[in-house]
Parts: C-alpha cells; sequence; structure tokens
C-alpha cells in the first residue's frame, strides 16, 4: 500500500494497523478527513509546529518522524475487514530494526496487540507498553481514527502529548 516514511535513526516511529481506503486512493497517510492524526502528532510537540498534513506526510522524516503500517498488503477503513494472515509483525520488526528508531508509538489498539502477541509480551493499558520492539521502547496510543470513540478529542489529545513528553525525555545515544 503506502510506502514506509522511514530513515535511519528517528525519534519516534508511528505504527498503524492499516491505510485506510481514502488515505490509499490518495497515496498519503491519515487521508480521511476525519481522522485526527496530523492534528494529533501537531499536539506531541515532535514537528517544531510544521504543520504538517496528509498532503506532505512525505517532509515527516526530515522532523524526526516516521510512519508505517502493520498490514502492508492491504488497505482497509476497519480493522475487522482484516484477516489474520494480512498482519505481518515479523515483517514490521525487520523494517524497524533496520533503521534502529529511538521509540515506536502505536495509533491504535489492534497494531499493538497484534504486535504484543507476536513478541509474547501483555498489551496492559494506554501508554508506555514496558516492552521493545527491534530493540526500542514501544508506547500504545490511542488511536487517531473518528471510529475510536471511546474516548473524548481532548482525552485522545493528552495521551498524544503525553507521548511527545516521554519521546523526548528517552536517553540519546
Amino acid at each position: 500500500m503506502l510506502p514506509d516514511l522511514l530513515v535511519p535513526d528517528l525519534l519516534a516511529i508511528f505504527v498503524g494497523t492499516s491505510a485506510s481506503t481514502t488515505s490509499a486512493a490518495r497515496e498519503h497517510y491519515y487521508s480521511h478527513h476525519t481522522n485526527r492524526f496530523w492534528d494529533l502528532l501537531e499536539a506531541t510537540g515532535l514537528t517544531d509546529a510544521a504543520g504538517l498534513t496528509s498532503e506532505r506526510d512525505r517532509e515527516i522524516t526530515m522532523h524526526g518522524v516516521g510512519l508505517t503500517d502493520l498490514v502492508k498488503g492491504r488497505a482497509a477503513s476497519s480493522d475487522a475487514l482484516l484477516a489474520d494472515s494480512d498482519y505481518d509483525a515479523a515483517g514490521l520488526i525487520m523494517r524497524l530494526a533496520a533503521v534502529k528508531p529511538r521509540s515506536v508509538a502505536f495509533n491504535g489498539k489492534e497494531a499493538a496487540k497484534r504486535v504484543a502477541a507476536h513478541l509474547g509480551v501483555r498489551l496492559a493499558v494506554i501508554g508506555p507498553t514496558g516492552w521493545e520492539v527491534a530493540g526500542a521502547p514501544a508506547y500504545w496510543l490511542p488511536s487517531s481514527s473518528a471510529t475510536n470513540s471511546r474516548m473524548t478529542a481532548g482525552e485522545k489529545r493528552a495521551h498524544w502529548c503525553a507521548f511527545g513528553n516521554w519521546a523526548r525525555a528517552l536517553p540519546q545515544d
């Protein structure tokens, strides 16, 4: 689907479950107008108020941030449309290991849950997971998708801000 936006030594790589059909058609990450990813990313403080949008997604690595998805072979606007065989945790881990990020942030529960199961670790609560992916500490964020309506926009924003603070506080090599 969408190409990985990854380069070596990024501060954070955001991992979604799969590109939505809208994003796949437009060939840009988080393109659906109801997805709040770009606003939430701005709230993390990781992109220096660059005002990135889906149309400018290719610029994200210039700000120390990367994007990828767990499911690379199919676009789906709902996790319910994906089959178990669509998930490739081993492939994701190999892609991340090749670029050695300082942190990995899961945008939503499904991607985090699938990778945790692959690693044989427990996914407990939103926030730092206590385990690593490809040598980088992992963090579970509430999904930026509007379909995740279990939290208010303010609650989501608070979690994403907390992630930005957590990521910036990570030790540098």
